[in-house]
């Protein structure tokens, strides 16, 4: 009978991919392409649900296409680098009264340095906290007793030109807030939800037509959409093979960056040389990544971080923030 030929004609199964895999403009390209294979379908009882796929779409669309740089970004780069010339100008003009013959300026100098020092890799922080950090110096600097030091050295106008520089970089940047710009201000996160539902509408649509009314023109559409998963699928393994090979590649120069340091280490816990051993573990990023190292013999591991090219253990506290900070990135993911 028909239903008989029917039933027997149902025997496509439309393949699975975890969208979120994708990165932003891939899960972009993905929906375009089942978009135009839904249009091309032509399917009556599918063409309802084109419209709202093709809303997602150009909503997230637009959101991937905005202005990636903001008003003011080459002007903040440049007063950034004025900034940074000051601090740098100051700090040679320091440095150089280190090597005065005169003793009370010697010892003058390193006192101003002690201050400079409260606010380490300044120039190679972010805008925000270098922002804050000079605000800080300077205010440390006009203190009664420091401001007497930087006369005697003659760093008064050295000061000034990082104080302008930096008030000059922070009215730049209220310009852009007062026009309500910032980045990451729209939400593609929540637009690729609503993207991904009106696709899985789509899909559900596909496999009820193919379970209940199926036809050569759906059997196309699944054929179609699965090859569509296969190429992605083969492009996220790709991804995966190359990020482990990566992987490897950064713990083995981690392992050999520690091993420089194990042994000055191993005399201050009073380990037996070369019974240290990197695990290939660690927590944070940055200055504050911490690495775990094996001790051979032992049944416990030490957390270490590396502190002025040298390896320092971890306090209980650190371990414990990064394990925490490291637990709440995955549970976001």
């Amino acid at each position: 009978s028909d239903l008989n030929i029917n039933l027997n004609q149902k025997s496509m199964k439309i393949k699975t991919i975890t969208r979120s895999h994708l990165q932003n403009m891939e899960h972009l390209e993905f929906t375009n392409h089942v978009l135009n294979m839904a249009k091309t379908a032509n399917l009556e009882k599918m063409n309802p649900l084109i419209a709202p796929l093709e809303a997602a779409y150009k909503a997230e669309n637009e959101a991937l296409n905005q202005p990636r740089a903001l008003d003011g970004t080459a002007d903040l780069v440049e007063l950034d680098e004025e900034r940074d010339r000051a601090f740098r100008m100051f700090q040679t003009m320091l440095d150089a009264r280190k090597y005065e013959k005169n003793k009370d300026l010697v010892k003058t100098a390193r006192m101003v340095q002690s201050i400079v020092d409260r606010y380490p890799n300044l120039a190679e922080a972010n805008y925000d906290k270098e922002s804050a950090m000079i605000d800080n110096l300077i205010d440390d600097l006009n203190g009664a007793e420091a401001k007497a030091w930087v006369t005697t050295l003659g760093l008064v106008e050295a000061i000034k030109r990082l104080d302008e520089g930096n008030k000059a970089f922070r009215a730049r940047t209220q310009q852009r807030l007062a026009k309500g710009e910032a980045s990451g201000s729209v939400d593609v996160k929540k637009l690729r939800q609503i993207t991904d539902d009106a696709l899985n509408a789509v899909l559900r649509r596909m496999d009820s037509l193919d379970d209940l009314f199926p036809s050569a023109e759906v059997t196309a559409l699944i054929k179609t959409y699965n090859a569509l998963v296969d190429g992605k699928q083969f492009l996220l393994a790709k991804r995966k093979a190359t990020n482990a090979a990566a992987t490897v590649r950064k713990k083995n120069d981690w392992g050999k960056m520690l091993a420089e340091h194990y042994a000055l280490f191993e005399v201050e816990q009073k380990l037996s040389p070369g019974s240290l051993s990197f695990t290939g573990n660690t927590m944070g990023s940055k200055e504050q990544r911490l690495y775990e190292l094996a001790v051979a013999d032992g049944e416990k591991t030490i957390w270490v971080r590396l502190k002025r090219k040298k390896l320092v253990e971890a306090t209980a506290d650190e371990v414990a923030k990064a394990k925490q900070a490291q637990n709440s990135k995955h549970k976001s993911k």
